[in-house]
């Protein structure tokens, strides 16, 4: 049996034993009675293929027992390209047979075009078991070309020491975001004849804490000031601090270092959201410190982190997945578009959290909606072909491949969030992903790899994280024997 499931050009899944298929065959054998094996499958899903027709000519399916098209079912008559390729399936096959799940609706004039509806429980066959043996690149390719744009990489990186910044990180002017103190370095960068710098700030540990391991300081790369920078610096940590603004503004203009090397444009393939190009500034520090801050400030270009809270640490789940070379990813409260699965609703669900201290009965409200990622005032963060998703279902690759993108045995992932207070950010979603990506884990023997810690409320990282990464990283970065509980990091008061 050979299983093509295609995604506008990219082969996902192609073989003769993938995970979830064998559940098919066996269902459409108890299901499909007939004298020959030879039937068309075409299975409810978002998406029309691009270049449909080559992928299936007439030979197709005298050669095949099973084909299977990946394909939205409300819209299968419309398409003429598609009418025409059931009228060969018609001529060919025994049966014509659809896939769907119980809680997706088929109109009764699709209904009529097939000889069997074969409906799933949302429990059994989920869209996922078509990509768990999916090459990576391919999912890497699906993320840059439907939701966060492309990834981009080879620019020639160089820094220049400016010194100490003039304004003291003591001084306030009542925005926690604006980034002050510590040593002012410029990054340069050259691409096919542009150019582009932007600054960042360098906060080394204090001198008496200056003694971790002998390969250098491990640093934290933090794509805006965290409140707990102290205890970070306290224990022997550098924090390397963007002003994300410099990189890219915050809304749809596509103005800063990254869109000076790489205008947005018209042409969808080659456009970039702002949390990709947030991503991408994350990765040319790292650039930078294995080009020479490495040796000027004795960091340890190995130990690198990276973390942002909210939108911030939406771009830290994706600079996670598109660059391996970061030893831990830490994503605090990314919500929608981040770790919050599309398709788990906390809104109107109970919970408690009495055991943390908090709330015995916490009633979740609103969660972030898909159309509020794809309004004016965020939707500058994605690519444009995100804005032809209709609803969370039709998108294919759901946010848990995030962390199992960044799934190695040697580099870590940490997930923050909050239980109260954070109803739009929806916890409870980020839970689930968490619990998906862990199996995938799970299954590479790397469990230890993947963590999660929920704190009672603030929408930050604050020092009861801090403390826990501190002691995780070291734990699995040097080995380190303290004692610290991998078990409790590994569920939550939703477990």
């Amino acid at each position: 049996m050979m299983v093509l499931d295609d995604y506008r050009g990219t082969t996902l899944v192609k073989g003769p034993s993938v995970s979830g298929v064998e559940e098919i065959e066996k269902c459409l054998t108890r299901t499909i009675s007939t004298e020959r094996s030879r039937y068309a499958v075409f299975a409810r899903h978002e998406g029309i293929l691009n270049g449909l027709e080559k992928f299936l000519p007439i030979g197709f399916l005298e050669e095949t027992d099973f084909f299977f098209i990946i394909r939205y079912c409300d819209s299968l008559y419309e398409d003429q390209r598609f009418a025409s390729l059931m009228k060969k399936a018609k001529e060919k096959c025994m049966s014509i047979v659809v896939l769907a799940y119980e809680s997706q609706r088929i109109s009764s004039d699709v209904m009529s075009l097939f000889d069997k509806v074969v409906c799933f429980r949302d429990t059994d066959i989920r869209k996922e078991t078509f990509l768990m043996d999916a090459d990576k690149e391919a999912i890497r390719s699906y993320y840059e070309e439907n939701i966060y744009g492309k990834w981009r990489e080879g620019e020639a990186v160089s820094y220049e020491l400016l010194g100490d910044d003039p304004k003291s990180d003591e001084s306030s002017s009542g925005n926690p975001f604006e980034v002050k103190g510590g040593k002012l370095v410029k990054i340069k960068l050259t691409k096919d004849g542009r150019s582009a710098e932007f600054i960042v700030h360098v906060y080394l540990p204090h001198a008496k804490n200056r003694t971790k391991a002998l390969r250098g300081l491990p640093f934290i790369v933090c794509m805006h000031p965290i409140k707990p920078k102290e205890m970070a610096l306290d224990n022997g940590y550098a924090l390397i601090v963007m002003d994300s603004i410099q990189i890219a503004t915050d809304d749809t203009r596509h103005l800063g270092a990254f869109y000076d090397l790489y205008p947005y444009g018209a042409d969808s393939k080659n456009q970039t959201g702002v949390l990709m190009a947030w991503a991408w500034g994350a990765s040319k520090i790292l650039d930078a410190v294995i080009a020479g801050l490495d040796r000027e400030y004795n960091l340890d270009a190995r130990g690198a982190m990276v973390t942002g809270v909210s939108r911030w640490g939406k771009a830290t789940a994706v600079c996670g997945a598109f660059d391996k070379r970061f030893r831990m990813v830490i994503p605090a409260c990314s919500g929608a578009g981040g770790l919050a699965l599309y398709s788990v609703v906390s809104q109107g669900n109970t919970y408690d959290f009495s055991s943390i201290g908090g709330p015995q009965s916490y009633t979740y409200g609103e969660n972030e909606p898909l159309s509020c990622l794809q309004s004016d005032a965020e939707r500058g963060w994605f690519c444009d072909n995100f804005l032809k998703f209709e609803s969370p279902q039709d998108i294919f690759a759901d946010q848990y491949y995030l962390p199992i993108l960044a799934m190695d045995k040697d580099r870590c992932y940490f997930i923050i969030a909050a239980y109260t207070g954070e109803d739009w950010v929806n916890a409870p979603a980020m839970w689930e992903c968490y619990k998906k990506a862990d199996a995938a884990y799970a299954k590479e023997g790397l469990d230890e790899h993947l963590v999660v810690h929920f704190h009672r409320e603030g929408h930050a990282v604050i020092d009861e994280d801090m403390e826990l990464i501190i002691k995780y990283f070291e734990h699995m970065y040097y080995g380190k024997d303290n004692k610290i509980d991998i078990k409790s990091l590994k569920t939550t008061v939703f477990a």
